[in-house]
């Protein structure tokens, strides 16, 4: 998934600060498959080659979907991943929801404080694909 707010810079922290928290937080409670969707898009050199076919899959991407979100929806949404999930049950309740607090703090912080996220909306784009392969005749 794809994060973006107003203003390149601003965007692009935005996007690493959610990137972080999945793939340093996060990550360490995903489950392998989920890592292999969300995070590496289905492009670990695994999917390059399928056991039944001599020829390379085929990629397709298509249009992404794009969703407005405020920075609650955003938190909502995290709360609802199985990676959090883990999280939740293995550091605690306290620990979890600090994990979001710190989250919404620092996203505060490099948008230029709390009065800033009021109104404001990100779009998050969720890119859809699909990578096709057939047996060998």
């Amino acid at each position: 998934q794809l994060l973006h707010a107003k203003g390149r810079t601003k965007c692009q922290n935005v996007s690493y600060s959610l990137f972080q928290m999945f793939t340093d937080t996060l990550g360490l409670y995903m489950r392998v498959e989920s890592r292999l969707a969300s995070i590496d898009g289905y492009r670990a050199p695994q999917f390059s080659k399928f056991p039944f076919s001599s020829q390379s899959p085929l990629r397709f991407e298509f249009s992404s979907t794009t969703q407005k979100a405020s920075i609650e929806d955003l938190i909502g949404y995290i709360s609802t991943t199985s990676s959090y999930q883990n999280y939740l049950e293995k550091q605690g309740e306290t620990e979890a929801s600090a994990l979001l607090t710190d989250f919404k703090s620092q996203i505060a912080e490099q948008l230029g404080g709390e009065k800033k996220l009021e109104g404001l909306t990100f779009d998050i784009t969720f890119p859809y694909f699909l990578l096709l392969s057939r047996k060998d005749l």
